[in-house]
């Protein structure tokens, strides 16, 4: 098995760098609640190997949207998960940190997970499993044959018999184009920004806020607060992404002053990441012979990193004949639809 990766182990390029990401099942999408679920096993699995944790239960609260809330209370019960409804009050009195101004669904299985040792483990444990990983390896082609796949990896050609293609916004350029219609819908490319800020008071589950407000934020193991606005930054080329956003900043410091009341509201520092999303906001977990795709995880899909990675194996699998084809709630044509509905949490 071969991993390559078009930049530095590490790297800040993508979508999965820093040191936190949430660890949540509130999705309105029963099949997204399922893929939670099937990550926490794999988390535990992954912590296991790692001798360290990774995955930190400190809880996560949504509020906001009322229907919203309801969906996924819903959801997550016809799932097994567990949730709490509780009052405005009631929230403010266990986490002052917030402020809150209808109802909020408390999630007390999920929280945080650890981004940059998740990432040191898969690749730990990959080598260990006896995989290659290649760093500062550009890939420019993924081309079927006739007995599988050959992958230009700078001035080599690499053959297999299937290849897996997770490489967000640069997914299309390196298919050939039947395939990439087939197994790449629109993706829209956009820098967003994250804020830290200086808590003053405690305790920090990781939340989510929904409606006209569409914000997130956690609890970071350096012991500040990350907050970021969900899907407003502008729309770039992959390989243009900037250091910065104008006014970007300022508007995380203006949420912060009007709804997290338990920080400091000037930012320490900020970074940005990108996203790269589908028209629906749904994953793709696809492929097409040989080629299997995973791409349109903008924003919300790092929680879900070992059931990806095991559903991905799986259309391996199929490809090889090792497995009988499965059901798929992840298709291209699903993430291609268009809606006229505003981005939201699904």
């Amino acid at each position: 098995m071969l991993l390559v990766d078009r930049f530095a182990r590490g790297h800040d390029r993508g979508s999965s760098h820093g040191a936190e990401r949430i660890f949540r099942f509130g999705y309105t999408d029963p099949a997204y609640v399922t893929l939670a679920q099937e990550s926490l096993a794999g988390w535990q699995l992954l912590q296991a190997g790692a001798g360290q944790p990774l995955l930190d239960a400190n809880g996560v609260v949504d509020h906001g949207d009322d229907a919203e809330l309801a969906a996924v209370e819903s959801a997550c019960a016809a799932e097994g998960v567990r949730t709490e409804m509780m009052t405005p009050q009631e929230a403010a009195a266990r986490w002052p940190g917030l402020r809150f101004d209808g109802p909020v669904l408390h999630q007390p299985d999920g929280g945080r997970v650890r981004s940059d040792l998740t990432l040191e483990a898969c690749w730990d444990q990959a080598v260990d499993a006896g995989a290659e990983i290649r760093f500062d390896a550009p890939v420019h082609a993924v081309r079927q044959t006739g007995s599988g796949v050959a992958v230009t990896v700078g001035g080599d050609v690499v053959t297999a018999r299937v290849a897996v293609v997770a490489t967000a916004g640069w997914s299309s350029a390196l298919l050939e184009p039947d395939v990439a219609a087939k197994l790449v819908p629109p993706i829209t490319v956009t820098a967003e920004t994250v804020a830290f800020f200086q808590p003053t008071r405690g305790p920090w589950p990781s939340f989510i806020q929904r409606g006209d407000t569409l914000a997130y934020g956690l609890g970071t193991p350096d012991g500040l607060v990350k907050a970021g606005l969900h899907g407003v930054g502008p729309e770039i080329d992959p390989d243009d992404r900037p250091s910065q956003v104008p006014g970007a900043v300022k508007a995380l410091e203006e949420y912060a002053r009007e709804w997290l009341p338990g920080v400091e509201p000037t930012a320490l520092r900020s970074t940005v990441c990108l996203y790269a999303s589908s028209a629906t906001d749904d994953f793709v977990l696809d492929r097409d012979g040989p080629i299997v795709v995973g791409v349109g995880f903008g924003g919300h899909g790092f929680k879900f990193t070992p059931a990806i990675g095991e559903r991905l194996a799986d259309l391996a699998d199929e490809a090889l004949d090792l497995r009988p084809a499965g059901t798929n709630p992840f298709t291209a044509a699903r993430a291609a639809g268009t809606t006229s509905e505003p981005r939201s949490w699904r």
